[in-house]
């Protein structure tokens, strides 16, 4: 009967215990934790694996993407390099090019590196070829040119493949430079060529791998091995390498280019991972024998699921613990955190006062909540002094993201012709003549951001009217190298400017009496005829027939013009050279040039014209302008005058060595027509002395 009572109010005493609810999680806690670390032992036995295998992976692709990426840092410099030598060839020195070899060789850091250099003009002469390689592969000359025609075609540098046939030849790998004038035209190419193993590209130690079984490869875009562990390997196929076959497969299948984005696979005995340069079409693989990939990771895997299944437990019986003590004030908080969401009470006051892990939690809620007061304080003194800025900036400035205007000052909408506000949510093309305009933009924009990170350049914008007006625009990302935040836009309307700009270079070029070209522009226009010979229009005839320069001077001096300054004033001696610049232009083609020399003096510069359609012309000339109708204002009403001119035409041609020679010749067959009567064409033919005509 004792036992049994005793019993009785034992079970008594155990059911008022377990009849509170903290005791109750207490125990479903502990009974959690067991249950939790009985499912980690058997999801970890099951993830270790995948897990040893993704760490395995993603520390191979790193390893690939560092080497691509020191290649890529190497070719750059190989181009830096070349880029030195190319600021050596200068215009004179690719007519004149004996001293570039010496100018070269003063380029300690740079020359010494290429075993190879080829320097030839953008017409495809060639300047000069400079070997230090005692052999060099039988397939480079048809190298050099493709790669040649590539850097014309786009104006960049290039990396070609490597030539030569391993181990016969000694590889060599194609860089080509374009050198460019002042003009941003491309005058040369200059290709240079280094060793594939040399230390400066792929040395064998590069690919060297620290693990037995393991192997590191270049490759081109063509699947050629460049750099393997074993030499026989060395130019064969990276598509029959174990385990690199099916990924070289699936990248070209997904349509993946050549990226330092690494690619990784894992098959049945291998843990395979590329990535490409984004200076050249080469790639970086890696093959690991499986077994060897997971090796360092299994001893690792064991003792993580012991200390996965210990430390579960042990959380879940302190986490049921902890529950007693923590329920009332996580209640508090919560209250309180309901409170600072409505503003009912300033942030600083009504806080649990608790110690610990909570009541650091409470400190830093009550920090946040303090802070973000004062956020939204600053917040409204910010959003008042950006509606001041947008309000009386003297700039336009404008907000875009998504192809939106989300912001824009007033002095914006001012220069586009709407009103404040009309333009916010409104597509950003609106701004542009035309989707073609606004297309070729975002083209110019993602190559200059790409590039240096902003955008700074001139286009044209439309306004509401429909007129169109130039702006100078600068446009950064609201938040660099994020394009979701946005980016900001700030111009000025250049139109004025650039109109004066316009007429400044005109006037540069032109003689501002007659509308002719100057002196300086017939030159120079003389130069590029006697550089590049052109033969073009109606008149044009074969090389021999038309002179080896292809074209025709006149040089042309007005008889008896003297006489009208004298007698009627300067005025009238201006307008009479107005009628004679009319006269000449309209018996040229528009690919003629006729010039003002200064004074009354005028050349004619017929590019592709023979001699005897020349002389036509120049009678034609002499004719018009004698029978040219002159009435000179006089004191008792006007008088008739005539003038007549002198006219020296020669033919261009060897003998003439620069554009000096060519008027000297000119204005002297032009001498012996004033020394024959005036009113005469004196004709020079190439090669022969001046004769009457």
């Amino acid at each position: 009967m004792t036992w049994t009572r005793w019993a009785r109010r034992l079970g008594t005493g155990l059911h008022r215990a377990t009849d509170t609810l903290k005791l109750r999680v207490v125990v479903v806690a502990v009974l959690s934790g067991w249950l939790a670390s009985a499912v980690s032992v058997f999801f970890i036995l099951q993830a270790s694996e995948h897990a040893a295998l993704g760490s395995a992976s993603r520390q191979q692709a790193q390893e690939v993407q560092l080497l691509a990426a020191l290649l890529d840092a190497r070719l750059q410099n190989l181009d830096a390099l070349l880029v030195q030598l190319g600021q050596e060839v200068s215009p004179e020195r690719l007519q004149h090019p004996a001293g570039l070899p010496s100018a070269w060789a003063q380029q300690r850091q740079a020359f010494p590196v290429f075993d190879f250099l080829d320097l030839a003009r953008a017409d495809g002469v060639p300047v000069l070829r400079h070997a230090q390689a005692p052999v060099l592969p039988q397939l480079l000359d048809s190298a050099v040119e493709q790669l040649r025609l590539q850097a014309l075609a786009d104006g960049r540098a290039h990396v070609g493949a490597p030539v030569g046939r391993w181990p016969d030849e000694k590889p060599l790998v194609l860089l080509a430079q374009p050198l460019k004038n002042t003009a941003g035209q491309v005058q040369a190419v200059l290709v240079g060529g280094v060793s594939l193993y040399s230390a400066q590209l792929l040395p064998p130690q590069l690919t060297r791998a620290a693990l037995e079984g393991v192997a590191v490869m270049v490759f081109n875009a063509d699947g050629v091995l460049l750099a393997h562990p074993s030499p026989a390997r060395l130019l064969g196929q990276a598509h029959d390498e174990p385990g690199l076959g099916e990924l070289l497969a699936r990248w070209k299948a997904q349509g993946s280019a050549m990226a330092p984005e690494a690619l990784s696979l894992l098959d049945a005995r291998h843990l395979s991972s590329l990535a490409g340069l984004s200076v050249a079409p080469w790639g970086v693989a890696r093959v690991t024998p499986l077994q060897q990939a997971l090796a360092p990771y299994q001893e690792v895997g064991r003792w993580a699921w012991w200390l996965t299944a210990g430390v579960a437990l042990v959380c879940a019986a302190l986490g049921g613990w902890l529950i007693l003590w923590l329920t009332r004030p996580i209640s508090q908080l919560l209250q309180r955190m309901h409170q600072v969401l409505e503003r009912t009470v300033p942030a600083a006051r009504n806080w649990p006062q608790v110690g610990g892990e909570l009541g650091e939690l409470v400190a830093m809620l009550r920090q946040v909540a303090m802070a973000q007061e004062r956020e939204q304080q600053s917040l409204r003194v910010m959003v008042g002094q950006l509606e001041a800025i947008l309000e009386h900036a003297s700039v336009g400035i404008v907000v875009t993201r998504h192809r939106t205007l989300e912001l824009l000052s007033h002095r914006a909408s001012a220069m586009m012709g709407y009103a404040p506000g009309e333009l916010h949510g409104q597509p950003a093309r609106v701004l542009y003549p035309s989707d073609a305009a606004y297309e070729e933009l975002g083209r110019q924009v993602r190559e200059q951001f790409g590039s240096q990170g902003f955008f700074d350049g001139e286009l044209v914008f439309r306004r509401k009217d429909g007129q169109d007006f130039w702006v100078h625009m600068l446009g950064r990302g609201v938040v660099p190298g994020d394009p979701e935040g946005g980016t900001i836009w700030i111009f000025d309307d250049i139109t004025a400017e650039r109109e004066a700009r316009r007429a400044l270079s005109w006037s540069a070029s032109h003689d501002s009496l007659t509308g002719l070209v100057n002196r300086r522009e017939l030159e120079h226009r003389l130069l590029l005829q006697l550089q590049h010979p052109v033969q073009a229009g109606p008149a044009a005839m074969p090389r021999d027939e038309a002179g080896e320069a292809g074209g025709c001077v006149l040089f042309v001096d007005l008889d008896h013009f003297k006489a009208v300054n004298d007698l009627a004033g300067h005025a009238a001696g201006d307008q009479v050279l107005r009628q004679v610049a009319r006269v000449m232009e309209g018996l040229v083609r528009q690919t003629d040039t006729v010039g003002r020399l200064g004074g009354d003096e005028f050349a004619l510069l017929l590019p592709g014209c023979t001699l005897e359609r020349a002389s036509q012309i120049a009678e034609a000339l002499r004719s018009h302008i004698e029978a040219l109708p002159i009435l000179l204002p006089m004191d008792l009403g006007t008088q008739a005058h005539a003038i007549g001119c002198s006219i020296g035409l020669i033919e261009l041609g060897p003998q003439y060595a620069d554009v000096a020679a060519v008027l000297h010749a000119a204005d002297m067959a032009c001498y012996q027509a004033k020394r024959g009567g005036r009113n005469q064409v004196v004709i020079t033919r190439a090669g022969l002395p001046v004769a009457g005509g």
